[in-house]
């Protein structure tokens, strides 16, 4: 992403990180370059606003941009909100929502999702999202989850995760590697 108004204060959305540091994320709930592309055609801005920042000891982020219809594409509003309580120093409770609407009947996406974050012992870090999709004519086996488990050591790292994203699955105005995997 290289549009300014994305980047700014972008971590407050950030989603489910893992508490091991490295390797890609499957999901990413929330990928700012979905808005004004569709594929790889630019599709114009009618406009936006975003509210992000620190309330006492919540994290809230909230976006809504309109995009114009174009070469017989409807326009779409997306829609993110994002609230993320931090607890002790090192510890968090989180929700998204992600919604994109189009002009046309019955055409939207939406997300919603609860993402954990705990370290305990300054060593033992425990890790763990649900999200779930609706899409009109989808109907089950629309979730990806995970839950992680790190033993962080100056010297090792010991972690054990489970990982699963559902075949229906659609973050349409996130980013998904794959679908219908367990590991």
């Amino acid at each position: 992403e290289k549009r300014e108004f994305f980047i700014e204060n972008s971590g407050v959305f950030a989603f489910g990180e893992s508490v091991r540091r490295g390797g890609g994320a499957n999901v990413i709930p929330f990928f700012s370059r979905r808005i004004g592309l569709s594929g790889s055609t630019p599709v114009p801005i009618v406009g936006g606003a975003r509210l992000s920042g620190k309330v006492g000891s919540y994290d809230v982020g909230f976006l809504s941009m309109k995009t114009e219809s174009i070469d017989g594409r409807p326009s779409d509003t997306f829609t993110v909100g994002r609230i993320k309580k931090n607890l002790m120093q090192t510890s968090w409770i989180g929700g998204i929502f992600t919604n994109r609407d189009s002009s046309e009947q019955e055409d939207y996406n939406r997300l919603f999702g609860l993402d954990a974050r705990f370290r305990l012992f300054q060593r033992l870090e425990l890790g763990a999202y649900i999200l779930k999709s609706t899409t009109p004519g989808v109907k089950g086996d629309d979730q990806a989850r995970q839950f992680e488990a790190a033993w962080l050591d100056s010297d090792f790292t010991i972690a054990a995760s489970h990982h699963e994203t559902q075949d229906n699955f659609n973050p349409e105005v996130g980013f998904i590697r794959r679908r219908d995997i367990e590991k």
